[in-house]
């Protein structure tokens, strides 16, 4: 599962374009597709289906650096470096964050 993590947004990433014009259906593709690879995950009744919504979520999700280059275009230069940190730490939360809530609602 960690290598579907890394092979498959790195080898999608540059079907999104190399200057980010399409940012918006960029970012609206990117949350389809991992709105449908959570389904898969959630009625997976074997490991092959775990893999393709792995396969799913990474072929269809380059959010962050779509993010990072909406950033670079719209935020002024004094504030950029406050702008990907802010991105960064709503990163590194949420990472720590879900799966503490994922948790608390499983049991």
């Amino acid at each position: 599962m960690i290598f579907q993590f890394i092979l498959w947004p790195n080898s999608y990433f540059p079907l999104y374009g190399e200057d980010y014009q399409i940012e918006k259906e960029g970012r609206i593709l990117g949350l389809t597709g991992e709105f449908i690879s959570y389904l898969i995950y959630a009625f997976a009744t074997s490991l092959w289906l775990l893999f393709l919504a792995r396969i799913i979520s990474g072929a269809l999700t380059a959010n962050y650096p779509l993010l990072q280059a909406y950033v670079a275009d719209n935020v002024s230069e004094v504030e950029r470096g406050k702008a990907y940190g802010i991105l960064s730490a709503a990163l590194g939360s949420g990472f720590v964050v879900g799966p503490a809530i994922g948790g608390l609602l499983s049991s």
